[in-house]
């Protein structure tokens, strides 16, 4: 079974952290995979009476993690892995954009995860991909890709690509 972090967090609590959720204390994303009770982060009382609230929090947890990736952007670490997963299951030179090529494949943020968009969708040009100057053969371009990712520059793409979201609300 995987691990459920969030869950995790919430099955934690203890009836006092429950009774300051309902009268207003916020949840806020501190790497990912770990939560904090917090006077700044999202309000779970929307989500939440006080009867069961232990289990309504557990079964709105989507909802609530959608919340808090608005205003919290992915971890360096959740990123890379998200990433990385994406990249093993297609063609790695497919997210590299170089002199004699289009990139085929882009990241983009979709709430808290990570897809591929291809060009066909209109979000492919506000995708994340390697961008090379040079003709690159397709082995040149895996390898492109993969630093890219390592070196951190994939996910200063991404903070950079979705800055506004995260500040200007």
């Amino acid at each position: 079974m995987t691990r459920n972090p969030f869950q995790e967090f919430i099955e934690s609590l203890t009836e006092d952290n429950l009774a300051n959720l309902i009268s207003g204390s916020q949840c806020i994303n501190v790497d990912d995979n770990n939560y904090l009770l917090s006077p700044d982060g999202v309000n779970l009382t929307q989500y939440a009476n006080k009867k069961n609230v232990r289990q309504m929090l557990i079964d709105k947890q989507f909802l609530i993690k959608q919340a808090l990736y608005k205003e919290n952007p992915l971890c360096r670490k959740e990123f890379d892995y998200q990433a990385h997963l994406l990249i093993m299951k297609t063609q790695p030179e497919s997210f590299c954009h170089h002199a004699s090529k289009l990139n085929e494949q882009a990241l983009i943020i979709d709430g808290s995860v990570l897809i591929t968009v291809k060009p066909s969708d209109a979000r492919h040009k506000y995708g994340y991909c390697s961008q090379q100057d040079k003709n690159l053969t397709d082995d040149e371009a895996r390898e492109a890709v993969f630093r890219w990712i390592k070196s951190g520059e994939a996910y200063s793409d991404y903070r950079v690509k979705t800055h506004c979201l995260y500040i200007c609300g």
